[in-house]
């Protein structure tokens, strides 16, 4: 998951996030989720008052619906496509895409959804490539494997429910050494997944040549090498 420093730097100078900002991001939510966000996130303002929310609802057509359950909650915020010059607002509505991988590196600590309803959760590696402990729901059917990896190398938490949410994050803010250890376990996760890669592609190719199938590696393994090779 490789990120541009430029497009970093313009991040932090338009949303004034410093190296002492204190940033919750909550990636790829989809429906229900925003509230269970929102309520944690409230819960977080009351022990970390200068704490900030990102929020990254997965599907464009729901930005305005999700702008209308921020404002419902009373919340200050603004929506990152109305952002004139820079904004220090305690939540930023990202409402465009292709900007997640780049601010879970800004981050202190990401929840991603899909998880806390029936949609079967998303990719933590995006996070976890972020060196960010991250946060999911109890719904990772389509992200087992992955789901079990980072639970192994303890580079974060499955939780419950909104109020669980809550006290996870307030526990990662405000202990700097549980922080860190997650921290540092997420790169053990993205290493063993970086690992993991190439040695599938050549059991792939291997039992496709000894079945006759084919007698060298075919497009599709190619392309899989490319697409391990730039997300690395």
């Amino acid at each position: 998951f490789k990120v541009d420093p430029a497009k970093i730097k313009i991040l932090k100078e338009k949303l004034q996030i410093t190296n002492r900002s204190k940033i919750f991001i909550a990636g790829s939510t989809h429906e229900t989720e925003e509230d269970s966000v929102i309520k944690a996130f409230k819960h977080l303002l009351r022990e970390i008052p200068d704490v900030r929310l990102i929020l990254v609802p997965r599907k464009p057509e729901r930005f305005d619906d999700v702008a209308e359950i921020i404002k419902a909650s009373g919340l200050d915020y603004c929506r990152y496509t109305e952002i004139s010059g820079s904004s220090d607002k305690p939540v930023v509505l990202v409402d465009t895409i292709g900007m997640l991988t780049s601010l879970y590196h800004l981050s202190h600590v990401a929840f991603v959804g899909g998880s806390l309803n029936q949609t079967g959760g998303h990719n933590l590696l995006e996070a976890s490539s972020a060196g960010v402990p991250v946060l999911f729901g109890p719904n990772m059917h389509n992200f087992r494997e992955v789901m079990r990896d980072v639970l192994e190398a303890g580079a974060g938490f499955q939780i419950e429910d909104s109020s669980d949410l809550g006290f996870r994050l307030q526990d990662l803010f405000e202990d700097h050494d549980l922080h860190k250890q997650l921290s540092n376990s997420a790169g053990k996760v993205i290493g063993r997944n970086q690992q993991a890669l190439p040695l599938t592609l050549e059991v792939i190719s291997e039992a496709m040549t000894w079945s006759g199938t084919i007698t060298s590696p075919p497009a599709i393994l190619k392309i899989l090498s490319w697409i391990h090779a730039e997300g690395a």
